[in-house]
């Protein structure tokens, strides 16, 4: 029987219903293989948003781009 992987650090428990046009895509993203599971398509998503939320912090701070939006 496996056993459970030791979980280190903070933890919490989500559960959310998915309608629409974003669990259209979570199913296409499942059933084309680019994720495991829903789980996994929102745990990828979270890292995705987190490093662009860095960027944007990032080359806001940056001399070279002034008053410029991020594209």
């Amino acid at each position: 029987m496996p056993t459970k992987k030791k979980i280190e650090g903070p933890t919490l428990t989500l559960h959310a219903q998915v309608s629409g046009r974003v669990a259209e895509w979570l199913i296409e993203m499942r059933e084309d293989g680019l994720v495991t599971s829903y789980t996994d398509a929102v745990l990828q998503g979270l890292i995705l948003l987190r490093s662009k939320f860095k960027n944007v912090g990032s080359t806001e701070s940056s001399p070279t781009t002034g008053d410029m939006p991020p594209n």
